[in-house]
């Protein structure tokens, strides 16, 4: 366990709530879940779910079943609408975009706010969302410990400074993001961690396969189904990350 963040000693209050946070002078939205049990002195993961597009972090903390009773702060940002998209709301995947920068100062609120350890933040994300967690490991391995991109595609934009453990869920049945998207999504993280080719064994969570020689660990979790999000994701997604 790393050390704890700046909030190390500020009580916990067990509860869901909707919190805001300014960035750059635009109130930006998420969604805070805390278990029963966090003493606010030891540190805890820190884990993301992002929404898919037209999406809300209410309703992603709700369907995703990625919250748990494990210690660990549960968080559901909640995107802004994007432009040329006629009002549809998504996340900006540029380096330099609004939503890098939400995260980037959401991260430090929490830590600053929270007894977090800094070394186990994670990002789970659908559809689009997990096109934003493909960018963010792209972006910020520094801050990421591992991402778990469901039914999404990614990252396509630059440039990538590093590697990250990676989870990649997607159904063969996809008729909104075809599975060539989460193929491509796996390729990039075996390359980025030195084991592209390499042979894979099952792994919990069925239906996913591991793979050898991998710096960080690499899932790749194809399922039968189509663009939904899958049974096995929430428990699964969970256990790797806080596996790690």
């Amino acid at each position: 366990m790393g050390g704890g963040s700046a909030g190390c000693g500020t009580p916990e209050v067990a509860g869901t709530t909707a919190e805001t946070l300014d960035v750059g002078g635009v109130s930006r939205d998420y969604i805070l879940v805390i278990p029963d049990g966090l003493d606010g002195v030891t540190p805890v993961p820190l884990i993301f779910g992002f929404h898919g597009f037209n999406g809300t972090g209410e309703v992603a903390s709700q369907y995703f079943g990625l919250t748990g009773t494990e210690a660990a702060l549960y968080v559901y940002p909640q995107a802004l609408p994007l432009p040329g998209q006629g009002g549809g709301v998504g996340w900006d995947m540029e380096a330099d975009g609004v939503d890098v920068a939400f995260i980037d100062a959401l991260v430090a609120a929490l830590e600053a706010e929270h007894c977090v350890d800094a070394s186990r933040v994670f990002a789970a994300g659908h559809s689009h969302g997990a096109s934003f967690s493909n960018h963010l490991g792209c972006y910020r391995p520094e801050t990421f410990r591992a991402i778990a991109p469901v039914a999404g595609g990614g990252p396509w934009a630059g440039p990538c400074t590093g590697s990250v453990s990676a989870m990649v869920s997607h159904g063969s049945a996809d008729a909104d993001v075809p599975i060539d998207n989460g193929i491509f999504s796996r390729d990039h993280w075996l390359e980025a961690n030195g084991c592209a080719g390499a042979p894979s064994s099952s792994a919990d969570p069925a239906p996913c396969v591991s793979y050898a020689g991998c710096a960080e660990p690499v899932l790749w979790c194809e399922h039968a189904g189509g663009h939904e999000w899958p049974a096995f994701a929430g428990a699964g997604i969970r256990g790797f990350f806080l596996g790690l």
